[in-house]
């Protein structure tokens, strides 16, 4: 059985939360508001994850990171109440780079190498 190192299973997670915000995004356009509530709970429950396994003090930005995931939590749960497509948007602006990032971070020959996963 192969195992998914930590960094891996990061990214994962990260095209996991786009995916929730693009399936909101189209609930809440076609007026699908039970399915749009339930993509943006798994999106905040990734948040919360990735804010309880950050280390902000395994890497440079972590604290910085860890407002991110706040903010980007508090706007997942407006998006939710006001079922608003432009928060989503304002979400995914926050959301994409970091998940490019860590799919750089993933990909990098000494990634396996790493004690440690900033989340």
């Amino acid at each position: 059985m192969k195992m998914t190192s930590p960094q891996r299973l990061v990214v994962l997670l990260y095209q996991r939360l786009l995916r929730d915000l693009h399936d909101a995004d189209a609930a809440i356009e076609g007026r699908r508001v039970e399915d749009a509530h339930n993509a943006l709970i798994h999106a905040q429950d990734i948040v919360l994850e990735f804010h309880l396994a950050l280390d902000t003090d395994g890497f440079d930005g972590g604290e910085r990171l860890a407002d991110i995931y706040v903010y980007l939590t508090d706007r997942l749960v407006d998006a939710n109440r006001a079922k608003d497509r432009a928060i989503l948007a304002e979400c995914r602006a926050l959301v994409e780079p970091l998940a490019e990032a860590f799919a750089t971070v993933a990909q990098a020959p000494a990634a396996s190498d790493l004690t440690t996963t900033p989340a």
